[in-house]
């Protein structure tokens, strides 16, 4: 048992660690009360992000204002993390990981990572609010997700060792984070991981890309907000939360989406990219034939019918000559 005169220091170590470590990892520690190298196979949900431009952004500004950008930014993102069950692996210059899964599972680590990356959407744009008001420029990220198979444990050797997850799942994750640039969105999850979660969030098909280290080209899906209970959406877009995608070494995109997203029982929705040239042509025939759209980014038109399924053909015979590249 604990003496009264020890438990003040004990809570001190714990509080230091937990800042170090994440409350998760250091309640393992102090319950096995050994730390040795080794890990484990688990299932777990691996979330990268990093900011936008942030290379040209520290290069014009002191080192103080640089930390004092990074820790303002940390601290909105850590808490939502850690509020909805995720671990912080580490952090990699302007770049966060995180796990959902290891060293212990929340029971829905799939739905809080996503959740948690929803809340960060959020909590950038109450961040960039605040910056704007003190006359700094706003800050952009881009964060992905993947969802399987990891390595987790202790590694290094016995005089230095850490806490983390290594393997492929850890890698695609960053792959995926990379390829918000080219598809042109704050967050981009896995197929796998969009399997984990569909019916809980609204998901859209942001394409097909050639990454690093894999053979054949993966499916990416946005994430545009929740599905409620009663089959309504609740979409959750900020002024950060699409830009211009550009090219991204390492990237190739093969396919951009064209996708059927949830929507009410009446309403079919998708998206789909048209060239500028046919832009002005699709808006008067469209609105012949009672096809609704809505831009969302440069040439990626919203289209929408109601009381009909709507696809790729069926706009086709409505405007054979406009070339949807999906």
């Amino acid at each position: 048992m604990e003496c009264g005169a020890q438990r003040p220091y004990t809570d001190k170590v714990k509080n230091l660690f937990n800042k170090f470590h994440g409350s998760s990892i250091t309640e393992n520690l102090l319950e096995s009360g050994d730390v040795h190298l080794g890990g484990m196979k688990k299932e777990v949900c691996v979330f990268f992000s990093d900011i936008r431009a942030f290379t040209s952004f520290s290069e014009s500004r002191t080192p103080e204002q640089v930390i004092g950008m990074l820790n303002e930014y940390f601290t909105v993102m850590v808490k939502i993390i850690n509020d909805h069950g995720g671990v912080v692996d580490k952090f990699i210059g302007d770049a966060i990981m995180a796990i959902w899964g290891a060293p212990k599972s929340t029971g829905d680590d799939a739905f809080n990572a996503v959740k948690a990356s929803l809340e960060m959407r959020l909590g950038l744009q109450a961040l960039n609010e605040r910056r704007i008001a003190r006359g700094e420029i706003p800050i952009k990220i881009g964060m992905g997700l993947h969802f399987g198979d990891a390595i987790s444990g202790t590694v290094g050797s016995e005089a230095r060792m850490e806490f983390t997850v290594i393997g492929d799942t850890v890698n695609l994750a960053s792959r995926i984070e990379a390829s918000t640039k080219a598809f042109g969105t704050d967050l981009l999850i896995s197929e796998d991981l969009a399997k984990k979660i569909e019916g809980r969030v609204v998901l859209e098909l942001a394409g097909s890309a050639e990454v690093k280290g894999k053979t054949e080209p993966l499916k990416f899906f946005k994430v545009r907000g929740f599905m409620n209970p009663d089959g309504s959406q609740q979409i959750l877009k900020t002024d950060y939360s699409g830009y211009e995608a550009g090219d991204v070494e390492k990237v190739k995109v093969t396919q951009s989406g064209a996708v059927k997203l949830a929507a009410p029982k009446n309403e079919s929705r998708f998206a789909a990219r048209v060239s500028k040239e046919d832009f002005e042509n699709f808006k008067s025939i469209s609105e012949k034939k009672g096809i609704g759209y809505q831009t969302l980014l440069g040439s990626i038109i919203h289209l929408y019918v109601i009381g009909q399924l709507v696809d790729v053909d069926e706009i086709k015979k409505v405007s054979p000559q406009i070339k949807i590249k999906l």
